[in-house]
């Protein structure tokens, strides 16, 4: 490997040396001429060697002949990301490949480059990074797919700035104005976008059944690690939305114990003319089944379901979903929020990962793997309200 990397090394050099003779504009002299055709012949060389070894690659990966010693692990540099995304994704391929590595054996270049280190990961290709997971999800991310939208997603973890623009109202512009008049809006609600990792747990497999021909990392594992630490994420989204005393608009229930069909008109009606779209409510479980058991002057109940969205719950037509997170109905507890999506951010960044972890102690001859990503999430605050439970 390190012979290969001093080929790929040598030729981005004679690459970039060629391109400053050609870059110049002008006739190159004679001496200048001949080291480039020299470069050119030793470029085609190095080519020739690289595209053997690629291939090589291919057929040793493919038939697991070439096994890696214990100390050799899956590392990986920025154009293997690249190719993950660029690659034509098979899942068969990928899951096949994934129980290689997970053996310690050797990893498909389609997915990863391989060096020596002391510790061992995968990236997941996009395919694999949001598999088809249980019903009940991260209920903020339920929020933007019932609507049909899309989670920010950035290749990097740097923080940003998310511009949340505070409308004034204009007005009309007289024919012959003498001055010029600007209301321009705000950026006072902007949301700042600070990335944080986010683990699913490690889950440990005897290396017993590792060795079983029938075992099924993809469907066995990467589902629910994948669940576990979007739990995760919403348990750390709801603990910061319940702490947070800048969230100021609120409706009390009716009493600690339950609320009325009124209560959440209030809640409903509590965000601003600018919020009332997009709007998603999460509740508490008790305060969940409350809401089920609600039902208008007509007798009609207020939570329905949507037939043609899965049966998806409702109310006044906006989503609703179940957050164990929240608190159940109790004095001064906060069992649910109505927040717009207008004034609401959740980002999924870089690149999600799974790592591998042999010889602990504690887990004699088991294999552990840990799902990894990187998310980050904010609000305005005036997007949000909040339903609590009164005093006494």
């Amino acid at each position: 490997m390190e012979k290969i990397q001093a080929l790929r090394d040598e030729f981005a050099t004679l690459h970039k040396e060629a391109g400053e003779i050609i870059a110049k504009g002008t006739e190159a002299t004679a001496d200048e001429a001949k080291a480039n055709e020299t470069r050119f012949s030793r470029m085609d060389t190095i080519k020739s060697v690289l595209d053997a070894d690629s291939k090589l690659a291919k057929y040793a990966f493919t038939t697991n002949t070439n096994v890696v010693k214990p100390v050799d692990v899956m590392n990986f540099a920025d154009n293997a990301v690249i190719k993950v995304h660029d690659a034509k994704f098979d899942r068969k391929e990928f899951g096949k490949n994934a129980m290689e590595w997970l053996k310690g054996r050797n990893y498909s270049e389609q997915f990863a480059t391989q060096t020596s280190a002391t510790q061992s990961g995968i990236y997941l290709p996009v395919e694999v990074a949001q598999p088809i997971t249980p019903t009940a999800i991260n209920s903020f991310r339920a929020g933007y797919a019932a609507w049909g939208l899309d989670v920010m997603q950035t290749p990097g973890t740097e923080t940003l700035n998310i511009p949340v623009l505070d409308a004034s109202a204009g007005g009309v512009v007289a024919e012959n104005a003498s001055s010029e008049t600007e209301n321009e809006p705000t950026l006072t609600k902007s949301i700042v976008s600070t990335v944080k990792t986010y683990q699913s747990g490690s889950e440990y497999f005897s290396n017993q059944v590792l060795n079983a021909t029938s075992f099924d990392l993809i469907s066995a594992s990467l589902p629910t690690l994948y669940y576990s630490k979007e739990l995760g994420l919403e348990s750390a989204m709801t603990a910061a939305m319940i702490a947070d005393g800048n969230i100021t608009q609120t409706v009390a229930t009716s009493t600690v114990s339950g609320f009325t069909f009124a209560n959440l008109a209030s809640l409903d009606n509590a965000l601003p003319k600018k919020y009332n779209q997009l709007k998603v409510y999460v509740l508490s479980a008790t305060a969940y089944a409350a809401a089920e058991g609600l039902s208008n002057s007509q007798g009609a109940p207020i939570m329905v379901p949507d037939p043609q969205n899965g049966n998806l719950k409702r109310i006044f037509g906006n989503p609703v979903f179940r957050n164990d997170y929240l608190q159940s109905l109790a004095a001064n507890h906060i069992v649910g929020f109505c927040f717009s999506l207008m004034g609401f951010h959740l980002r999924d960044a870089g690149q999600p990962q799974v790592q591998r972890y042999t010889q602990v102690p504690a887990k004699p001859n088991q294999t552990g793997i840990n799902w990894f990503a990187y998310h980050a999430y904010g609000y305005a605050p005036d997007a949000v309200a909040a339903l609590v439970c009164p005093a006494s």
